[in-house]
């Protein structure tokens, strides 16, 4: 019989290198030291369906944006473009998505705020904000 030695990340991720595991926990620790740089947003289902928004400020959400971004260690030609554009306009939602990487959340949530940087429930009403009743959830 062989042991088997599990590393268990604090999101629940599991890994066979000790190393890995805790690199991922700091990059798990910096996620939340730049997401909260935004107005925490309701996890209600009244917000997820529309009901009122949480403006963020937009010098907040670029710089969360570029930090995600910076956090990411892959194509620099899709770095580029997704710093130009609002987040749901980039490629790095279906990338973070396919390897199931923890940047994936950050940049959902980022996907969720429209052009006038006013975070919805989903990304339909970022695309549709006029779907979405009309009032800010912190003002």
């Amino acid at each position: 019989m062989k042991a088997i030695t599990k590393y268990q990340a604090e999101d629940g991720r599991e890994f066979a290198d000790r190393d890995q595991c805790l690199n991922h926990e700091a990059i798990l620790r910096n996620i939340d030291v730049v997401m909260r740089r935004l107005v925490k947003s309701p996890d209600t289902n009244e917000f997820q369906n529309g009901r009122g928004y949480i403006q963020q400020d937009a010098a907040a959400v670029e710089l969360v944006k570029n930090a995600i971004i910076d956090m990411w260690v892959g194509d620099k030609d899709i770095c580029r473009g997704a710093r130009q554009y609002p987040a749901r306009y980039s490629i790095l939602a279906r990338i973070f998505s396919d390897c199931n990487s923890p940047l994936k959340e950050p940049w959902h949530r980022l996907c969720c705020i429209d052009d006038r940087y006013r975070e919805w429930g989903q990304m339909f009403f970022a695309i549709n904000p006029d779907q979405g009743e009309q009032y800010s959830l912190n003002s």
